[in-house]
């Protein structure tokens, strides 16, 4: 009888062990994803931003939605301006913003 005892505890020792250690382990992957995140939505959000919308245009919505390590920004603007005036506008943007990070990095 004692034998099976020593083997009955032996294993739920060996069970318990390994339930605590796949905490330890979620857990970390949790933290380590939440962070990445954050990191990430903070990244995106800035390149939101980093191009201001065009002159004469009204922001009319604003969405920023997340939820765990999944999400969305964006603006949505209200303007007279024609598609190519909006296009030309935002290449020159994109090519200052470009320019902006390049210099910022070295």
């Amino acid at each position: 009888m004692s034998t099976k005892f020593t083997v009955g505890a032996i294993i739920s020792t060996v069970i318990v062990a390994a339930i605590l250690c796949s905490a330890f382990w979620l857990k970390k992957r949790l933290t380590r994803n939440y962070e990445e995140a954050s990191t990430m939505r903070q990244r995106l959000e800035n390149e939101l931003n980093a191009a201001p919308p065009p002159p004469s245009t009204i922001q009319v919505r604003h969405i920023d939605a997340f939820k765990g390590t999944d999400g969305n920004f964006a603006n949505y603007y209200q303007s007279r301006l024609t598609y190519d005036e909006i296009r030309a506008y935002y290449d020159l943007s994109s090519v200052s913003v470009a320019g902006n990070s390049k210099k910022n990095r070295s």
